[in-house]
């Protein structure tokens, strides 16, 4: 396989059912140290990992949901805390077909303003169809804190 996300459109074969392979892949998801969101090609959230739960909190599962409504609960701002605009959101880019590299976005956790970095990438089928987005959630608002507080200490 070229690509991890190839593993999506991979056919099961020999003994392994289409049930087996969607639990090993769902194992695998979990396994995975990152937080992960799955989106169909419709944007509803059909999977998050154990980080991506952790990470989110209960009030922010959003399986089931669309993409607009689940990220509407997370009132997704810039770094600089202005109003991300829908088709600026990292998962709508990628349903598009882009790959869409670290950006920065601000969100409200447990009452916390906590900034993200938000990757995505669409998930084609053999053919090259887009068939869902691949999200991966990172905190880091602790790291992008701490260097700001170095940047300002350097121009002292």
């Amino acid at each position: 396989m070229g690509s991890p996300f190839e593993v999506l459109a991979a056919r099961p074969r020999g003994g392994t059912s289409s049930a087996d392979a969607h639990h090993l892949l769902a194992a695998a998801l979990e396994a995975v140290g990152e937080a992960i969101v799955v989106c169909g090609r419709d944007g509803r959230v059909t999977h998050l990992n154990r980080h991506a739960r952790e990470l989110l909190g209960a009030g922010c599962d959003g399986r089931g949901t669309d993409a607009i409504t689940w990220t509407r609960a997370l009132q997704p701002r810039t770094a600089s805390g202005l109003t991300l605009p829908a088709e600026d959101l990292p998962p709508l880019r990628a349903l598009a077909g882009e790959v869409v590299q670290g950006v920065d976005v601000l969100v409200t956790l447990r009452g916390r303003e906590t900034l993200l970095e938000v990757c995505a990438r669409p998930a084609s089928d053999a053919r090259g169809r887009t068939r869902g987005a691949i999200v991966t959630l990172r905190d880091v608002t602790e790291p992008r804190r701490e260097e700001a507080l170095r940047r300002a200490a350097v121009r002292s």
